[in-house]
Formats: C-alpha cells, structure tokens, sequence
C-alpha cells in the first residue's frame, strides 16, 4: 500500500484524509462474491463492527460518519465516501450513529493492477454511482457476466477518477475546523465561528455543505460525540465530566439524549462494551486502569 502524509490531531477530532491507495488488478471482469443494498450498521452494540476477509476484496459506499482502521491507516468515514478494502488485513468500522452501506464483494481477475484509493470522497457522483451499484444486485435478472462489467466498470471510474485531483479543501474551512477541535468543551456559534474566519456565516455554511457534504451543527454533534466516545473507552472519567468536556456543561441529560440517539445506547452502556485499543491524543492524564478486551 501506498502512504502519503497522515496527520491525526487528538484521535480523531480533526483528521485530513492519509493518501493512501491499493494496487487493484482490473485487467479483466471481477468474481462477484456478494452484493448488499444499503445494509445497516453498526452489527455490535460497542459500535465498532470488526472484519478480516480471506481472498476477498471489498468496495464500500457509505451513508454514514465514523472511521475505518486498516493497516496502521485511519480513514474518516463521510456520507458520500468510498472505500476499497483488501484481503488480510483486520478492519475496524467505527461509527459514529446509524450508517448504511452498499458494498460489493469480490475477487479480482487478471495480472495488471492499477492504484485505487482506499477512501475517497465521491461528491455529486455519489448517488448515481450508488444506483448502478445497486443495479449490479439484479444478478438474478441480468447475467452473471454482465453484473460483473457492470462492476468492473465502476472499480476503473474509482480509479480513474482518483487520478484527477479532488476539490481542495479551502485554508479557511480547515481553519475553522481547527478552531472547532480545539473548542469542543465551550459553546460554539456558527456566527461567531465565521466572524472570526473573516467570512459571511451563509458562506461558512455552504462551505461544509460543500466540501464535508454536511451541516455545520452536525459536523459539531458529530465532533463532540466522537470525543465523548474516545473519552469513554479510554479514560475512567466519570460521564458527567466527559458531558462537560465536550460542550455538554450542565446538561448531563441532554448529552445522554444524543448520545444514545446517534450511537444507539447510553454512554454508561458504550464505556462498558467497548473494545480495548490505544489512544492517541496529545497531552491528557488519567487512561483507564482496566479496559475492557475486545470481543
């Protein structure tokens, strides 16, 4: 696998995507192995659905936020991203709520490879692409040999696609989301945020619509969460703390709320099932004594 530059600031707080690519022999049709439209996770209850595929390669189009870990690589999972995964490798997907994949597994054919991301961010081709991979799933319809053009087609526009380079993400957009990582524990106002960019408000929204394919408000739920959940594997802090850490002051309630709305249980219930693993922010005291083992 190929590594370009990886930075990751407090876990995953703020994140830029590591460039990182597989070699994908695309020389001829691949081997279906399995289809599956939109198939809800997470499967576990810790969140953190965990894999390792023997022979089989994987393309994933996500409807959802979280993390995927392979390989020693962290890929932020976004609404509207892509994924390619390989055989032989443990695969942790973190996520951060509720999130649906479409995905296909196969086998690749042919000697010729190509490099193909491991994650990358589909934009306005999303949607169209998550069709045509749907329509793949009419394998009972159409024959086998044209549901696997039908695929080949969409590994080689992925890998195609990648060489063209992605909309870069403007200075002040990640300036801004630093500011928001390093403020998680105080009020955040989006007015505020843009006045201190030195943009319109209506131009700070349209550029995390834009670039992030979310809402400002929901990239700082979905920051503040994230936290919450690294807080709460890895540190003995007790939840009324962690409320308090990431902008939940005074309102233990209201964080219990969302979080179990997006995470699907309540914090106590995810700091007991949660899998064991190392953190990694900068600074901080405290690491759980005891962590659980993962399943």
């Amino acid at each position: 696998m190929n590594q370009g530059v990886f930075f990751d600031k407090n876990w995953c707080f703020f994140m830029i995507m590591p460039a990182m690519t597989w070699e994908l022999p695309l020389q001829e049709p691949p081997t279906i192995i399995n289809l599956c439209d939109r198939s809800r996770h997470p499967v576990h209850q810790d969140g953190v659905d965990r894999y390792r595929l023997n022979r089989i390669w994987c393309l994933n189009l996500y409807e959802g936020n979280g993390l995927l870990r392979i390989n020693g690589g962290v890929f932020p999972i976004r609404h509207g991203h892509a994924s390619i995964t390989v055989p032989g490798f443990d695969m942790e997907y973190d996520y951060a709520g509720r999130a649906y994949l479409t995905f296909a597994h196969f086998i690749p054919q042919g000697g010729g490879t190509v490099p193909i991301p491991v994650m990358q961010d589909l934009g306005s081709r999303f949607g169209r692409m998550r069709q045509e991979l749907a329509a793949v799933m009419g394998t009972g319809q159409i024959p086998p040999a044209r549901a696997a053009a039908r695929l080949w087609e969409l590994l080689w526009e992925l890998a195609t696609s990648a060489a063209v380079p992605p909309l870069a993400e403007p200075p002040v957009l990640t300036d801004v989301r630093r500011r928001i990582a390093g403020q998680l524990s105080e009020p955040l106002y989006v007015p505020v945020l843009a006045r201190e960019a030195g943009i319109p408000h209506l131009q700070l929204l349209r550029l995390f619509k834009r670039h992030l394919g979310c809402s400002i408000a929901r990239y700082i739920r979905d920051q503040r969460l994230e936290r919450a959940r690294f807080l709460l594997k890895f540190y003995d802090y007790p939840v009324k703390e962690i409320a308090a850490q990431t902008g939940f002051a005074g309102d233990q309630h209201q964080f219990n709320k969302v979080f179990r709305r997006v995470v699907g249980c309540s914090p106590t219930r995810y700091r007991q099932t949660s899998g064991r693993g190392k953190p990694q922010p900068e600074g901080g005291a405290g690491p759980r004594s005891e962590p659980v083992e993962a399943g």
